[in-house]
């Protein structure tokens, strides 16, 4: 499979909410919300956002405290050695603030579903509330990166949410941007027909249509040829899916 980025409509929209964030009129909330199912390629359109438009990225860990956090962004400005080893709050942000006044650069926070873990509550409102005093006192986009169940946790944070000017929501690939894919990605060549079954058999999930062109691609190698259809495809496996366990009852 090759190392390269499928530019599909979902990504030019991020692209696009990400551009119209960075060019608000000063004053305006500068925050944005990308959420989606599994597999509909959130965090690699995320990383080709930040790749073009020179985005820092802070990837939350279920372990993760405002103060490592704020450390983590610290490093990732290049604040100085001396701010980013501090355990003290208010000195770190105060840093983070100042470079980002003097170099503004979009800021993207991946993986914001640990923010609402019954187990992190505490840290994560710690968090979202840090973002939102940043997203206060500077004039960078800021977009929060998660599942469907983020963004309603978001939307019923009214401080927060007002701040929410972009919402995008990823919501599976249509055929036209499946053959995208296909010829970007995929060293073999997928035939229309089979194209049009994976895509089919995925929904339009783009993390399952990648797994379909890399078992096919695989198969093609195998097998010496460079082609691909539907009738010599037929009855192969283009998932890994797991197996149905029935659930057991009482103690065996």
């Amino acid at each position: 499979m090759r190392k390269n980025f499928a530019i599909t409509k979902n990504a030019r929209r991020v692209l696009f909410a990400v551009n119209t964030l960075n060019s608000s009129s000063h004053g305006t909330e500068r925050m944005g919300l990308l959420y989606g199912m599994p597999g509909e390629g959130k965090s690699c359109t995320a990383d080709w956002c930040i790749d073009k438009t020179d985005g820092i990225v802070i990837r939350a860990k279920r372990c993760m405290t405002m103060t490592s956090f704020l450390q983590e962004l610290a490093t990732e400005l290049r604040c100085p050695e001396k701010t980013r080893r501090s355990n003290r709050s208010a000195v770190i942000i105060d840093s983070v603030i100042e470079h980002l006044n003097e170099r503004p650069r979009p800021l993207f926070v991946d993986e914001i579903d640990t923010f609402f873990s019954p187990h992190n509550l505490k840290n994560g409102n710690n968090i979202l509330e840090t973002i939102r005093d940043i997203h206060d006192s500077v004039s960078v986009p800021i977009l929060l990166i998660g599942e469907e169940n983020s963004a309603i946790n978001v939307q019923e944070n009214s401080r927060f949410a007002r701040r929410v000017t972009q919402w995008i929501e990823l919501k599976g690939i249509d055929l036209e941007d499946t053959k995208t894919v296909a010829t970007t990605i995929c060293e073999a060549t997928v035939a229309d027909d089979l194209l049009d079954h994976l895509y089919q058999e995925a929904g339009g999930n783009i993390g399952r249509i990648v797994i379909a062109l890399d078992a096919i691609e695989r198969h093609c190698k195998a097998a010496g040829v460079a082609e691909m259809d539907v009738k010599e495809w037929s009855g192969k496996a283009l998932f890994f899916d797991q197996p149905a366990f029935a659930r057991k009852r009482g103690r065996a």
